[in-house]
């Protein structure tokens, strides 16, 4: 990752309080993201139409507050305005792995809109990983 920020190739958004930034949402195209692509989450899709959500970074003083909210939004509005089918994230299902919550929990995801599409065991034994794919159209709140 930290050579895709140096070349200038991460995607991702960034989310400010009084021009501080407070927050960051990895979001990219699927086909750039080698272990996304290769995953066996989210079957069943193109990966050249998916748009994927992987991960979250909020300050702690901004935890529950909505940050991730307003990043999982606006994320969700992104693949639509790039042209993808689809927008795909790999959020937990279950609590009780902090080491993961970087994800996002499910219940998150299910209130922007997506529904989950595929399921499986983390490889660390942690709490189940769900794929979401939701109509790129449909994702989030926005119009």
């Amino acid at each position: 990752m930290l050579r895709r920020i140096e070349n200038g190739d991460a995607g991702g958004l960034l989310a400010y309080v009084d021009n501080r930034p407070v927050g960051w949402c990895h979001a990219a195209p699927k086909a750039d993201m080698p272990r996304a692509a290769a995953s066996p989450l989210g079957r069943g899709a193109d990966v050249a139409e998916v748009g994927s959500i992987v991960c979250f970074f909020v300050l702690p003083a901004f935890l529950r507050k909505g940050v991730a909210r307003r990043l999982l939004d606006t994320a969700c509005d992104s693949p639509r305005r790039q042209g993808f089918r689809y927008a795909e994230a790999y959020a937990l299902a279950d609590p009780g792995n902090d080491a993961q919550e970087y994800r996002g929990w499910l219940p998150m995801y299910l209130d922007a809109g997506f529904t989950v599409v595929t399921g499986i065991g983390d490889r660390f034994g942690g709490p189940r990983i769900d794929s979401q794919r939701a109509q790129a159209m449909r994702c989030g709140h926005a119009a």
